[in-house]
């Protein structure tokens, strides 16, 4: 199998990636440098650390960030709380995905990997 870079991005952890099949878009996250791309494209930076993502129906992504979910505007980058965890602030939220009823499930867990100290959530 031949295996070919089409972009080099140069992230320093890259992850959390979630199709648009609405609009035929990648988005993928550069977690540690707080940055979202669309396919090739930096879409924007943001103020804290992204643990995940997700497409929404109306257009807007919705992101795991830090300590809270937000709705993102992609058009206009405007940010609208969503929820507010009230946990440690060595904790951060980390994987998230939709299913198929639109539900959002993501998990919080600590920077230290040592133990699990978080929960699973779905909204």
């Amino acid at each position: 199998m031949n295996v070919e870079l089409i972009f080099d991005a140069k992230a320093i952890l890259g992850e959390g990636s979630a199709w648009d099949s609405k609009t035929q878009t990648l988005y993928w996250l550069d977690i540690l440098q707080k940055k979202i791309y669309a396919n090739y494209d930096l879409l924007i930076e943001l103020d804290d650390l992204i643990g995940c993502l997700a497409p929404c129906k109306n257009g807007n992504l919705i992101l795991g960030k830090r300590a809270s979910l937000i709705d993102l505007e992609v058009g206009s980058a405007h940010q609208t709380n969503l929820y507010l965890l009230h946990e440690p602030t060595t904790n951060r939220i980390n994987d998230g995905k939709c299913d198929s009823a639109g539900r959002f499930y993501f998990r919080h867990n600590g920077y230290e990997r040592k133990r699990f100290n978080g929960q699973f959530i779905f909204l």
